[in-house]
């Protein structure tokens, strides 16, 4: 059975924001997921559906500090997960990727993937 979590993230940020590294809080999530057994099916930049109350908040928080303190509307991304770990179809694909890969050692998944489809 497949299982799918839907995680948005945003924040407040100082300093006008210079000190955001967008892809860094990316792949700190990505990493996250993934080791919990998560896949990503689907990444989005998150468009502010804020209620008109918390824009106006936002705006003012922005406004009255200068730009100091300002909201990074950040991602959305839908993982994925297999929960049947015992599924026949799982072994097999990883047993066809475990004999392909002893045929061609220099190859990546990558390649492996892109034979399969």
């Amino acid at each position: 059975m497949i299982s799918n979590k839907y995680v948005e993230h945003s924040k407040w940020t100082l300093m006008w924001g210079i000190f955001l590294n967008e892809e860094e809080e990316i792949q700190k999530f990505i990493t996250k997921y993934n080791k919990e057994g998560w896949n990503i099916t689907q990444f989005q930049w998150s468009l502010s559906k804020d209620s008109i109350f918390k824009r106006i908040i936002i705006f003012l928080i922005t406004f009255f500090s200068l730009g100091f303190i300002s909201y990074w509307h950040g991602f959305s991304i839908i993982f994925e997960k297999n929960t049947n770990t015992n599924s026949s179809e799982n072994n097999k694909s990883v047993n066809e990727f475990t004999e392909w890969k002893k045929t061609n050692p220099d190859k990546s998944i990558n390649d492996f993937y892109r034979l399969k489809k």
